[in-house]
């Protein structure tokens, strides 16, 4: 990992962190207008719903993050397999590796 790649990790990283921070506090500083749309849900299981929106909205940012890596890395693979085989010969069970 090249100094350059890892400080844009940690910048990308830090950011996620900021999005559900700031996710967080606009939901807890809505809670008691929610509360009030709410009037039938005790404060206590309103919580539990707001603290599990915040783990799930958290958890799901990894495999976010995670999906354009593993695209960008196939993609590269798969151009590296095309560009290192052998170029097609006129016989049609001689195709080209697809990807």
């Amino acid at each position: 990992m090249t100094p350059s790649s890892a400080w844009r990790t940690l910048a990308l990283t830090s950011v996620a962190v900021f999005v559900v921070s700031l996710d967080g506090t606009v939901l807890f500083v809505a809670f008691p207008a929610i509360r009030a749309t709410f009037a039938h849900v005790s404060a206590a299981q309103l919580s539990w719903v707001l603290n599990a929106y915040n783990i799930v909205f958290g958890g799901l940012l990894v495999p976010a993050g995670r999906t354009p890596i593993a695209s960008a890395a196939s993609a590269s693979s798969c151009s590296a397999s095309a560009s290192s085989a052998p170029p097609p010969r006129s016989a049609p069970w001689h195709p080209r590796p697809a990807c």
